[in-house]
């Protein structure tokens, strides 16, 4: 695990990263006008209960989410009676916080490419299948999205006195979405090995 983390976090890449971060972060704090004070009064003034659930709340979504990956991955064929020893639920987990923490210091969500990139190494299920089962994942998240918005605008509508205009908009955005992701998934199911 040493070795593992020295090979892949103190190398000349991701030494350009940092670099990038603090260079970015330098800008940020001597470029725009931020408020320092402003800022420690609002986080001052914040309920620290509600923070601490929100803590407690999001790094409990982690094993949750490993589990639905691995509910992906046994239906993807990636389980021991096809050969693949499936790492333990806490490992899953690590790789699910490995990629959200590589999606906060990386550009255009490359964590997910590093968790298949660790699944790889840890199994050695082939690159693209598990990058397949990430890409389902993501499908999974747009289609919660989309009828959680459906939901909402609906309940908006009979609650209360709202335009009809823009939610008709963001409905039909809704809906090509939800269409979007069927014609994926079923060009998935007919052309997977090709794709």
């Amino acid at each position: 695990e040493k070795n593992f983390l020295r090979r892949h976090f103190f190398n000349f890449r991701t030494l350009i990263s940092l670099v990038l971060a603090i260079g970015l972060t330098v800008v940020i704090f001597t470029q725009i006008n931020v408020d320092f004070t402003e800022t420690w009064n609002t986080i001052k003034g914040c309920d620290p209960w509600y923070y601490a659930l929100g803590f407690l709340s999001y790094y409990l979504s982690f094993p949750v989410r490993a589990l639905r990956w691995r509910y992906l991955l046994h239906h993807a064929g990636i389980r021991k009676d096809q050969g693949v020893d499936l790492p333990s639920l806490p490992t899953l987990t690590h790789m699910v916080m490995m990629n959200w923490f590589a999606n906060s210091v990386l550009y255009a969500r490359m964590g997910d490419a590093y968790r298949a990139y660790l699944f790889k190494e840890r199994t050695g299920v082939s690159f693209t299948k598990t990058l397949g089962t990430l890409l389902s994942e993501r499908f999974l998240d747009i289609l919660v999205i989309v009828l959680l918005t459906v939901i909402s605008i609906v309940w908006l509508l009979l609650t209360g006195d709202h335009s009809w205009k823009v939610f008709g908009i963001v409905l039909v955005i809704g809906i090509v979405l939800l269409l979007g992701i069927a014609i994926a998934l079923g060009g998935m199911g007919r052309f997977g090995h090709r794709l």
